[in-house]
């Protein structure tokens, strides 16, 4: 996702013009005498592009590595390329040769980085894996979390993403919301499910991803506990509470068990104890001073008789779990898939219960829990799958109810009372579903905030979507319409009375209402639905 490609061509031609404009100007400054190679490399920044001249002998490739690119872990990405771009691999490894000749000490992160595609491309497997553990202990050594993480990545890139995911995992365990690392991790997930052959190394990454046992281990112990404590007693009636405000007899029985899972689920980790009598804004100063809610998660945590291994998930369902709308923009890839939550604009690689996505067409949002098991953010698989118009008139009541929780924290208004049900605007409401591709999303306290929310909503939320449904006359519902030709340049309500063909063209707001619909179109579509023609009528790129 990003920015129409409206904005992007706006982008590109003012950098166009700025850059222009810097050429001209050294060109006027330098045409009083004859330039050298040096002069010219010294006009501009060297590209990597610019390494990939055939001409430029091993020595000058040297030069220019050592020059500009030394400290850059994926340096090597230069050596790959020329190797791929056909120069002989005589002439790319004496540069590498020339390049470890020529350090005064140490060889830099580049050095090494170009060594070890070197050696990979000749298949000396040991030297490449000493180029690459000395680049491991410098970054570690220096504190250089990111610089460590380029290295991971940049092992990933050279074949192999087993042995960088095996790396990054402890990591990423202890480092749950550094957002740059899970990124890195999914791209090399997504390596290792690329591969033709994949080793063994990388089917076990695979198979450890998508490994929900621990997950199950860790819902059966906490349930098990609380079953010989007083905590069991607590979730039951703080789900029932939650229950007694969901319309169960205008509900179908599979709607009414999925409302029933979600409201004990998200007792267990939101039933708290001691809190009871507190208004809002009592309970705001209480977590302003740093209280961790005392749930059933942290009391089994705790627990003198928990395995360690156990308490850690706990520990880290109970700090880090997230509720949310995920919207899930390609529900096919594999092995995992990005969620961003609507309400939040948190992005997540979520993996998911087998099979869950099968039927999930692009744009898909599932109302729901995620929780980070031994590093991976898991789906819980309570939940509820809606559409993107169903997503957008839930985030918006999301986004009332946590300003009047907020406008509220300075009142007395009991706790009990501080989330009353909202309307949902189905059909009505703005493009949530879009709008973080234009705004950014607040910090990680609102997120919180946002995801406690939907925690406390969850089955309410899920109970009124299916009411909806139901009320639903047949035939009717999300669907925009058939997408043909003579749509383009019919005037909408949804457009406020513009034609998709001047929404096109006009500002931000009428294209983001604009790329909202299109997206409805893609999700009515159904899994594997393309309407890259309707984007290029309406020039608004590819999503």
């Amino acid at each position: 996702m990003g920015n129409s490609s409206r904005r992007k061509r706006q982008n590109r031609a003012t950098s166009g013009a700025k850059r222009a404009a810097s050429s001209s100007g050294a060109k006027r400054a330098a045409s009083s005498r004859p330039q050298s190679a040096a002069d010219r490399r010294a006009d501009r920044p060297v590209s990597v592009f610019d390494l990939l001249d055939p001409k430029l002998s091993p020595a000058e490739v040297a030069e220019r590595v050592a020059a500009e690119f030394a400290d850059h872990a994926a340096t090597g990405t230069i050596a790959r390329m020329r190797l791929e771009a056909g120069i002989p691999a005589g002439e790319v490894a004496e540069a590498s040769r020339l390049l470890l000749a020529g350090a005064t000490g140490p060889p830099a992160l580049g050095v090494l980085s170009f060594a070890a595609v070197v050696a990979h491309a000749e298949g000396d497997e040991q030297a490449e894996h000493g180029y690459t553990a000395q680049m491991l202990a410098r970054t570690k050594a220096a504190g250089d979390a990111k610089g460590w993480l380029d290295v991971v990545r940049f092992i990933s890139g050279t074949g192999h993403p087993g042995e960088a995911i095996e790396l990054a995992e402890p990591y990423l365990r202890d480092h749950l919301e550094d957002q740059d690392a899970a990124f890195v991790y999914a791209v090399m997930l997504q390596e290792a499910a690329g591969l033709a052959e994949p080793g063994e190394r990388e089917r076990a990454a695979l198979e450890r991803f998508a490994d929900r046992s621990g997950l199950a281990e860790v819902k059966r112990a906490v349930v098990a506990f609380m079953g010989r404590t007083g905590w069991g007693e607590l979730v039951k009636n703080r789900a029932a509470d939650t229950l007694a405000l969901v319309p169960g007899k205008r509900l179908s029985q599979a709607a009414n068990k999925e409302c029933a899972a979600l409201a004990f689920e998200t007792a267990v980790r939101g039933a708290e104890e001691g809190i009871e009598g507190l208004t809002a804004k009592q309970l705001l100063e209480l977590y302003r001073s740093g209280h961790r809610p005392a749930t059933a998660l942290t009391a089994f945590a705790a627990d003198p008789e928990t395995p360690p291994v156990l308490a850690r998930r706990a520990s880290d369902w109970a700090d880090h779990a997230h509720y949310g709308l995920w919207q899930l923009m390609n529900p096919s890839s594999k092995p995992g898939v990005w969620g961003l939550d609507l309400a939040s604009g948190t992005r997540r690689y979520l993996q998911f219960p087998p099979d869950a996505l099968d039927d999930a067409a692009r744009w898909t949002v599932w109302l729901g829990g995620v929780v980070p098991v031994d590093g991976v953010w898991r789906v819980t698989g309570t939940g509820i799958m809606l559409s993107p118009v169903e997503g957008d008139a839930v985030a918006e009541t999301i986004s009332q109810a946590v300003e009047k929780l907020i406008m509220t924290t300075s009142g007395g208004m009991p706790l009990a009372e501080m989330l009353p049900p909202e309307p949902i605007p189905y059909g009505q409401a703005p493009p949530w579903g879009v709008r973080w591709d234009y705004f950014r999303p607040q910090d990680a306290g609102h997120a919180q905030a946002t995801s406690g929310t939907v925690m406390r909503l969850a089955a309410r939320i899920a109970a009124d979507v299916e009411v909806h449904r139901a009320k639903r006359p047949a035939g009717t519902g999300d669907d925009p319409g058939p997408v043909t030709r003579a749509w383009l340049d019919a005037p909408l309500l949804a457009l406020h009375g513009l034609t998709p063909r001047e929404a096109a063209r006009a500002d931000a707001p009428y294209v983001m209402l604009l790329e909202s619909i299109l997206r409805q179109f893609e999700y009515q579509a159904g899994p594997g639905a393309d309407i890259t023609w309707l984007r290029a009528e309406l020039d608004m790129g590819g999503k």
